[in-house]
């Protein structure tokens, strides 16, 4: 649907890589789903902010005028709204998902994802009068300056949006599932980020263990735990030396991420846990248009 995205989010590449965000047109994008209906009769929209399309909500519903079911990656939370997620419903989806990122409003302007947790709750209501009855939502562990206040309020945040399904359940005599994934902090390059120090695989597993036990007793709630492991060898793709290379052919040869980490273990942990580091393998990489009469 879109290229891109509005955001200026500080842990993501895209908004800082893909530049402005730039929409098909809606007659466009229809036109495809026409072409595509004589196939299929559920079709999925793709897109880094599939929520920002500025007529989704038209789009939406000529797709129900169609009879044409829709599913969609993931929505931005000011995209919770009714002119969205009832044609949403209404062609049958049955789930949701959003990225608070984290349960503390001073972590998420950190972020610079100003949206109080008042919004985000008030997404889960609309969504649960809509229709929508399951939702899942993303966080991150590891952001620079987190505290086990911080982890904390994660709990916080999904118990509030817990109860909020727990009402509605009542009502309609069945209550949705929430589930939450939980990935940790992999910093990027040309992101605000990108010198920041991943967190070791001994204070990842203590901050799980916190969140996992500030939520114990939770009905109808599934929890998912990244694998550190997974974390690091992605940490060491987005901010490796050259020598990253031949990490990458070692995998592609079969050897296993464990054994990779082993092997490199220096340039891994010089890409992942340093957050000094002054030569970026980046650093040469320019966006600068080069000069029309340059020979380079």
């Amino acid at each position: 649907m879109s290229r891109g995205c509005p955001e200026k989010c500080s842990y993501c590449w895209v908004s800082f890589n893909y530049g402005r965000l730039r929409s098909y047109e809606t007659d466009h994008i229809m036109a495809r789903v026409d072409q595509l209906s004589r196939q299929t009769r559920r079709i999925g929209f793709i897109a880094t902010a599939v929520g920002d399309h500025p007529e989704l909500g038209l789009i939406l519903q000529q797709c129900r005028e169609h009879d044409i079911n829709v599913a969609l990656s993931s929505l931005r939370i000011p995209a919770m709204v009714s002119e969205i997620l009832t044609p949403l419903a209404e062609s049958g989806a049955k789930s949701v998902t959003i990225a608070p990122e984290t349960g503390s409003e001073t972590l998420r302007r950190q972020l610079n994802k100003p949206i109080p947790n008042s919004r985000i709750l008030e997404a889960v209501e609309t969504a649960q009068c809509c229709g929508i009855e399951n939702l899942k939502m993303y966080f991150i562990l590891g952001l620079p300056g987190e505290s086990d206040d911080d982890i904390l309020s994660i709990a916080a945040l999904l118990r509030s949006t817990h109860q909020i399904m727990l009402h509605h359940g009542r009502t309609k005599g069945r209550i949705g599932n929430l589930h939450a994934g939980v990935s940790i902090l992999v910093p990027k390059p040309y992101t605000p980020y990108q010198r920041a120090g991943m967190i070791d695989g001994r204070e990842a597993r203590r901050r799980i263990k916190l969140l996992r036990k500030a939520l114990t007793g939770v009905p109808n709630f599934r929890l998912d735990f990244p694998s550190h492991r997974e974390a690091l060898w992605q940490g060491f793709l987005s901010r490796g030396s050259t020598g990253a290379y031949s990490a990458l052919e070692e995998r592609a040869a079969g050897s296993t991420v464990s054994q990779i980490l082993t092997d490199h273990r220096n340039a891994v942990e010089a890409a992942t846990t340093n957050p000094d580091l002054d030569d970026q393998p980046w650093s040469f990489i320019s966006s600068a248009p080069v000069p029309k009469n340059s020979s380079d």
